[in-house]
């Protein structure tokens, strides 16, 4: 079966809203949610793969608020493999230079960084120009901003503020964020139902949040075992990233999408309800003797 999405390693995404190969994505959330962390942690994967992709780039509109000051975080969060790029308006031809006739079987990945809806419709024309000038190479797109909230993607990937002051990082709203990928049962059997008990899990536990409710061993997400693995699968969304390691001081990792579909499984089926909620925070996969230490 041809590939039809692209894994990211990252678990919210791949379980809630997979990356469709070639599609349109929506990188958005509450400001100061985490939108930006999220689209670098993508740019950061996606040029640790130089044998999946034949180019990943990332334009940064000049405009935004400490453009320069990200720039610079950006450049020296993303390893070597990746073309950052600030540029007043987008430069069509080097899209098109970039999306060559030949390509691997993932093709391209381009980026743009920018709260202002100009320039994102310019960002979307010029990608629609390219993949008018070459059909047969993918060429995925990531519109990354806050608040903004255009329609017509593929996929969105919504943070929200809410999760982000609750220490979940990266602060993903499954139940806001969404995907038209298809195939997915084939690397991960069972994707789609877990995804939606999952979400739906999730959603209780949300309806129910409050600052702090986390970390207070009172709450009713916390007190009553019925209700943790709802808690469990929320806080589990977050997860160590690569553009943070030298802040954070934990190791990411990239996490095959089997095994979050199985990881999320166990923990809905209630097989560690007697522990705490905090215990998954910042966790890359499921390990008994971590959880139980």
């Amino acid at each position: 079966m041809r590939t039809t999405f692209i894994e990211t390693g990252l678990k919210a995404v791949d379980l809630f809203a997979p990356i469709p190969l070639g599609g349109d994505i929506l990188v958005t959330g509450d400001p100061k949610a985490g939108a930006r962390l999220v689209g670098t942690e993508l740019v950061c994967r996606f040029a640790r793969r130089s044998g999946d992709f034949h180019g990943v780039s990332a334009f940064l509109d000049p405009a935004v608020a400490d453009a320069e000051d990200y720039a610079a975080d950006l450049q020296d969060a993303v390893p070597v493999g990746a073309e950052l790029i600030s540029a007043e308006t987008i430069p069509v031809e080097r899209i098109r230079q970039a999306n060559g006739v030949s390509a691997p079987p993932l093709g391209n990945v381009v980026f743009a960084f920018s709260h202002r809806a100009s320039y994102l419709d310019a960002f979307r024309q010029a990608v629609r120009s390219v993949r008018f000038a070459s059909p047969r190479v993918p060429l995925t797109s990531f519109a990354v901003t806050e608040a903004l909230s255009p329609g017509g993607f593929d996929a969105r990937l919504v943070l929200s503020r809410a999760l982000a002051a609750e220490a979940v990082y990266p602060a993903f709203d499954a139940t806001a964020s969404s995907s038209n990928a298809r195939g997915l049962g084939e690397a991960a059997p069972d994707h789609a139902r877990v995804a939606k008990s999952a979400r739906e899990a999730i959603a209780r536990a949300l309806s129910r949040l409050r600052p702090g409710a986390i970390n207070d061993p009172a709450w009713e997400g916390n007190a009553d075992p019925a209700e943790r693995p709802s808690v469990q699968a929320l806080v589990f969304l977050s997860q160590p990233l690569f553009c943070a390691e030298a802040y954070t001081g934990m190791a990411s990792a990239i996490v095959p999408v089997a095994e979050t579909v199985a990881n999320f499984r166990t923990i809905l089926e209630g097989r560690y309800a007697d522990l705490a909620a905090s215990r998954f925070r910042f966790l890359n996969a499921l390990d008994d003797a971590t959880l139980r230490a």
